[in-house]
């Protein structure tokens, strides 16, 4: 495992200057779709060293750091499978009708696991509302 996690590419990118905050509940929060904040939004958040590491130049997550604080955790994984009418991609996990989700918890050491095998996100599903208790 190299402790990086694949393809953000697949999830939209939000300027906050850009964007208000009722545009980013309807489209993000209301929808259970995942999205990338700008950095500047977080930059003074103790996560951002933590949780992040820099490979030739680039930033991205720090899956070891994850696995080895977090990883013995349960998190409520969402796997929604939804007719995208923006981007023209139908579900195509079996059996996933339009408007269904799916609910179940995994360990987080799994959850990245899984990530870092599938290079299509979005048929992993998301961690929703975890609030990283212990």
């Amino acid at each position: 495992m190299d402790g990086t996690l694949g393809n953000s590419a697949a999830f939209p990118r939000i300027c906050l200057n850009e964007t208000s905050a009722v545009e980013l509940f309807i489209r993000f929060m209301l929808g259970n779709r995942p999205c990338i904040i700008e950095a500047s939004a977080t930059a003074h958040w103790e996560c951002r060293q933590q949780w992040v590491r820099t490979i030739n130049g680039r930033s991205t997550i720090d899956t070891n750091f994850l696995i080895k604080h977090y990883g013995h955790m349960e998190v409520p994984l969402v796997k929604q499978c939804i007719d995208r009418v923006d981007d023209n991609e139908k579900c195509a996990a079996e059996g996933c009708a339009a408007s269904t989700t799916n609910y179940s918890k995994v360990k987080m050491m799994d959850y990245i696991k899984d990530m870092e095998m599938d290079p299509r996100p979005k048929n992993i599903g998301y961690a929703k509302d975890w609030h990283f208790q212990q």
